[in-house]
């Protein structure tokens, strides 16, 4: 077809579109000369018509047809022409459409014209770059064609949805140029439709998921200028812009629909991308109600409800009530949208039938409603007691008192004497065809001896059926029929002897059921068809001394199931069907001599599990599927003699979970996952070796985690997100090598975390966000170099924090402007006596480095005075660097009191020179009865090269003479410095040698020899012990002294 033709039609114009069409429909065409071309070179459909118009979010139609227009770029195609036709809401316009195909390709085929065949309006392609739009007539009726027509056109073609403007398509940007023909467009680029990824959330079944959902809406092409999306839910969003590491969470319940779109520089708007998110995090909450609770002879409906909506109960035919017309239970199963699964139990006991005598007047029953009976009293005298099959002309189906249950009082629970217990009947036997020994129907006969006989046909043993029955003393026999065995069933039977043998066909055995049955003996085996032990159920049967086989179908070995089941033998098997173990599940069983393998399904382990299995052997292997070691699970195993290999999956290690394993062996392997590894986890695991890497994803510690496991040897990596390093964690790990690196998550280092780690040789680095280093932290570290380097926010360090680290390298120690304590400040009596601290002792003694102290600017609680660090205060001295080069030192005039070993270990100056101010002895405790109140003693306790120690003349209470210190009026001698070798000769007029005054702690440097004169009467039995402790070299003692003298070995003794 030529333009000419076109031209001739006086309503037909040309408009050219830079975007368009489509949004629950819009078929697009046109009749331009490009199209008669490609018509004949084509005749597919598809080639026909336009790629890149703007059109509506095509993928809704077939399931929102009232999905709002959004505009997109789309490729049209031939599956979107069959997506409109199958769309039945716009069946008008797809008639209408399919119509004008015909007719144009009619047309096209005898290259006739077609004005006029088009009655609303089409957009066609005519070439590479333009676009025709056939308006037919002035649709608006304002004597135009022009914008508003299209307009109209648009709202026609989307079924008179007025609220869509020709705006939305870019109509606005059509300039007033009309040619009666084509107009040529700027081509417009496609722009990517952008990515919508999940970051994270787990999935449950049918695409739920059961947790937060995270969301990125990320942009696939360079030429966008924008990203945006709308959430469509439970909560609607306005269209969002999306920055480039934005995350969206979706973290309510609900249907969410993510939709995003990109733009490009042009302005226009990619094909749109979607997403269907479902949200089900919350869990199934089940709730039982029943018509009635009070006792009644009526049936009893229960309901069960749920906390949400879309939950199906899999039984009972779907329905949430089920009626009881006898006491009994029933389990609702039921499901949830996302795959959970659960179930509830719903009880009735209060249906009360009404009680009749026998006519022998021997029992008591009530009939069910299956016609069949249940005995309910004995009233007669017999001591050896039959149970009838049947009785008063009915079949007996049960014994045991009605209406008792697990919430009966005990002081109600009647057994079916009508008393709490019975000692008169003395033998038990059941004619076989009972089914079920009800609640406590036995329950303290204590009389019962011998033998007891469950008769073939029960099913079920009830709750304290036979609960201390202490008497019987022969065999239990159980029928193959039994399936449930109930709680405290055959608790305290303590007699019973022989094996012990639970029939196939059991698949439940509740708490106490066999709790405290001493007598049995031989092994257990535990048959195939029980899926659960009840908590303590087997615990102390003491004698059963053969192997232990468990069910192969058992998923829960609850607490205490075998506790203290001593006698066990052998291996022992977890099968891999058990997914948890309760707490003290075997505790104590010493005697399983065997492996013990672990089921492959486990994911739990509870508290003391195998606490003090001591006889265990082998390796110990945690599973991968295990998450959970619980407290002391393995504590006490020291037969464990192999390697130890922990589970890939393991998050949490609780307190002493492998205490005292002592004879585990190999390389202690932890896992990324784990979070925290708890108290004395690992205590005393004196065999394991090789490095110890704790991953990055362990977050919090124990104290004593790994406490004395003397024999890793390898390097140590601590967590870069653990935050507390705590007290005594590494202690003792006297053989990890390499340096010390403490990352800078950590804010506190507890006391003794990394006490003697002896062989510690690389360098430290300390976190720069610590605050706290405890007592003793780095004590006796004696290799680890470098330089220490107190970081700033540092705010207290503990006594011994750094003591006898020999190996440091520091000239000085820079006391940081955050510390505001170092060591804690002993009192007697409330008073401050000032010895603590040490915390630098021996520091850097290998070197002969270490000569001062720095205080940083700012500090408002130390100074250093010529490189000695003080309180700021001054009144007390911290520490002396050990190796300041003086020949004499003075401690400042004001120093009151002096820290422990604040001057030991110096081996540079002979003379200490003390203040008048300082605080030797308290005025009353003059004769130094304890340790704890001689704090010059213990500020030189130690090897030191202080010979003599001088008080000024103007000391109003201590006096020198060559060097040794005594009261001003030269009667107690108050202290010889422990560094001293010169000879002591104490003058005439000394009467006491105070109890501390020779008190050393090293008997390598000794006093040459100590003159005692006839005038010392008073030394006490301490003071004498520290004479005669080799300190001194040769003692001689006046022949006048009246109350002492040196025996043939030349010690110092009193006169008999």
């Amino acid at each position: 077809m030529k333009k000419e033709s076109i031209k001739k039609n006086k309503k037909s114009f040309l408009l050219v579109l830079p975007i368009l069409l489509v949004i629950f429909s819009i078929g697009l065409f046109a009749i331009t000369k490009n199209g008669v071309e490609d018509s004949k070179k084509n005749s597919n459909l598809s080639e026909k018509l336009a790629t890149g118009y703007m059109a509506d979010q095509i993928e809704t139609l077939k399931n929102e047809d009232d999905e709002n227009l959004i505009s997109d770029r789309y490729l049209v195609t031939e599956n979107y022409i069959k997506r409109i036709k199958e769309n039945t809401k716009i069946k008008e316009f797809k008639e209408a459409f399919q119509r004008n195909i015909k007719v144009y390709e009619d047309d096209v085929a005898n290259e006739e014209k077609n004005e006029g065949i088009i009655t609303t309006g089409m957009i066609a392609k005519d070439g590479e770059n333009t676009y025709t739009l056939i308006v037919d007539g002035d649709v608006s009726n304002d004597g135009n064609v022009n914008q508003l027509d299209i307009t109209r056109i648009i709202r026609n073609e989307l079924d008179g949805q007025g609220s869509i403007e020709a705006s939305e398509f870019g109509v606005e940007k059509i300039t007033e140029k009309i040619v009666y023909g084509n107009y040529e467009l700027p081509k417009v680029p496609v722009v990517a439709s952008p990515e919508i990824n999940i970051i994270s959330g787990e999935i449950g079944k049918n695409d739920w998921y059961t947790s937060d959902v995270t969301i990125k809406v990320l942009p696939r092409d360079d030429k966008a200028t924008k990203t945006v999306y709308k959430i469509k839910g439970t909560k609607t969003q306005e269209e969002t812009i999306v920055n480039l590491n934005d995350e969206i969470t979706l973290s309510t319940d609900g249907v969410y629909k993510i939709i995003a779109y990109t733009y490009g520089e042009e302005g226009n708007k990619s094909k749109i991308s979607s997403q269907i998110i479902k949200v089900n995090k919350t869990g199934i909450e089940a709730t039982i109600t029943y018509s009635t609770k009070e006792e009644t002879t009526e049936p009893v409906i229960a309901t069960i409800t749920f906390n949400k909506d879309g939950i199906t109960i899999l039984n009972n035919d779907g329905k949430n009530t089920y009626e009881f017309t006898d006491n009994g239970e029933f389990t609702f199963e039921y499901v949830d949208e996302a795959g959970r699964t659960g179930s509830i139990t719903a009880k009735v006991d209060w249906i009360k039938k009404k009680e009749v005598v026998g006519n022998d007047g021997e029992w008591k029953y009530f009939v069910r409603n299956d016609n069949t009976i249940q005995l309910t009293q004995y009233l007669g005298s017999k001591t050896e007691l039959v149970v009838p099959a049947n009785y008063d002309g009915y079949i007996v189906y049960a014994i045991g008192r009605q209406g008792l249950s697990v919430n009966t009082p005990s002081s109600e629970r009647l057994n079916i004497f009508g008393t709490s217990s019975n000692s008169s009947v003395t033998k038990l036997t059941f004619e076989e065809g009972i089914k079920e020994i009800k609640i406590g129907a036995f329950n303290k006969c204590s009389g019962l001896k011998g033998d007891l006989v469950i008769p073939e046909g029960v099913t079920l043993i009830d709750m304290t059926a036979f609960n201390l029955c202490t008497g019987l003393d022969g065999t239990l026999t159980l029928p193959s029929t039994l399936k449930t065995i109930g709680k405290a069933a055959f608790q305290g039977c303590s007699k019973f002897n022989g094996n012990l043998k639970i029939p196939n066909g059991v698949d439940f055995i509740d708490d106490y059921a066999f709790n405290q049955c001493l007598g049995f003996s031989g092994d257990l085996v535990i048959p195939n068809s029980v899926e659960s032990i009840g908590s303590y159920a087997f615990s102390m049967c003491t004698g059963l001394n053969g192997n232990l086989t468990l069910s192969s179908s058992l998923k829960n070995i609850k607490d205490g199931a075998f506790n203290k089941c001593s006698g066990f033998i052998g291996d022992l098997v977890i099968p891999n069907s058990v997914e948890n173990i309760g707490s003290y599940a075997f505790s104590t069983c010493t005697g399983l001599n065997g492996n013990l393998t672990l089921s492959s399904s486990l994911k739990n382990i509870e508290d003391g599990a195998f606490n003090k299995c001591s006889g265990f052997i082998g390796d110990l292997v945690i599973p991968d599927s295990v998450e959970n070691i619980g407290r002391g699970v393995f504590q006490y195993c020291s037969g464990f003699d192999g390697e130890l290999k922990l589970s890939s999956n393991l998050k949490n290690i609780d307190a002493g979970a492998f205490s005292k394993c002592t004879n585990l062996k190999g390389t202690l392997e932890f896992y990324d996952g784990l979070t925290n590894i708890g108290e004395q986890a690992f205590r005393s695991c004196g065999n394991l070796t090789g490095d110890l890497i704790i991953p990055d994803t362990v977050t919090s510690m124990g104290s004593a985690a790994f406490y004395e496991c003397g024999k890793l040897d390898g390097s140590i990596k601590i967590s870069s997100n653990l935050q507390t390093i705590p007290s005594y964690a590494f202690y003792n790990c006297s053989n990890l090598k390499g340096g010390l690196d403490i990352p800078n998550s950590v804010k506190e280092i507890g006391p003794f975390a990394f006490n003697y780690c002896k062989n510690l040789d690389g360098k430290i680095t300390l976190s720069n966000s610590l605050k706290y280093i405890g007592k003793a932290a780095f004590q006796m570290c004696e290799k680890l170099k470098g330089e220490i380097n107190l970081p700033e926010g540092l705010e207290y360090i503990g006594n011994f924090a750094f003591s006898k680290c020999k190996n440091f390298e520091n000239i000085s120690i820079i006391i940081p402007s955050t510390l505001s304590k170092i060591g804690e400040d002993y009192s007697l009596d409330g008073e401050n006596i000032g010895i603590g601290s040490h915390v630098f002792y021996n520091f850097g003694a290998t070197n002969e480095c270490f000569e001062k102290f720095e205080v940083a600017e700012g500090n408002e609680n130390f100074v250093a005075v010529d490189g000695v660090l003080y309180t700021k205060d001054k009144k007390r001295l911290v520490c002396y660097p050990r190796n300041k080069k003086d020949v004499q030192y003075e401690i400042i005039e004001g120093t009151e009191l002096l820290d422990q070993l604040s001057i030991a270990s110096n081996m540079q100056f002979k003379t200490l020179i003390i203040p008048d101010s300082l605080v030797i002895a308290r005025k009353d405790y003059p004769d130094f009865t304890t340790t704890n109140e001689h704090p010059l003693i213990y500020s030189l306790y130690d090897y030191n090269a202080v010979e003599d120690i001088i008080a000024k003349d103007t000391n109003p209470n201590y006096k020198s003479n060559d060097g040794v210190l005594y009261t001003k009026d030269m009667k107690q001698l108050v202290y010889i410095s422990s560094g001293r070798t010169k000879e002591v000769i104490i003058p005439d007029g000394v009467e006491t040698i105070n109890e501390q005054a020779i008190y050393s702690s090293q008997v390598g440097r000794r006093v040459n020899k100590l003159y005692i004169p006839a005038t010392v009467t008073n030394i006490s039995d301490t003071a004498i012990k520290e004479v005669n402790n080799g300190f001194i070299k040769k003692i001689e003692i006046s022949s006048d002294n009246p109350v002492f003298t040196l025996d043939a070995s030349g010690k110092l003794i009193k006169k008999q």
